[in-house]
């Protein structure tokens, strides 16, 4: 799933709405958090947390980074979190997984 103004950063691997998405790290060490922002009239997405190994660790900390308003509007709940990261992230992430999305999307690797 895409969204209006996204990057063309190519190892994106979850959305959650239009402004919150999960990328594994450009030297492939773990999956980061970021969400969308305006500036001016360029689109910038801002790391909120990263490194992140765990899948359910991740899952549980999203909302906390995503104002109640934006989730409410889209319709993201717990529930919704847990079922679009099971959908396309293994349980823990290791090197090999992250190699291969950074290959897959024609990221360099740093």
């Amino acid at each position: 799933m895409t969204y209006p103004n996204d990057s063309r950063y190519g190892a994106v691997v979850a959305y959650i709405g239009p402004r919150c998405r999960v990328i594994v790290d450009e030297r492939g060490w773990g999956w980061n958090l970021q969400t969308r922002a305006k500036r001016g009239t360029r689109v910038v997405w801002n790391n909120k947390t990263g490194l992140l190994r765990s899948r359910s660790n991740l899952a549980r900390i999203i909302p906390g980074y995503l104002h109640s308003s934006y989730m409410a509007e889209e319709g993201i709940t717990q529930e919704f979190i847990d079922r679009t990261l099971q959908g396309t992230m293994p349980d823990t992430f290791t090197e090999a997984y992250g190699h291969k999305v950074l290959a897959e999307g024609g990221v360099i690797r740093r």
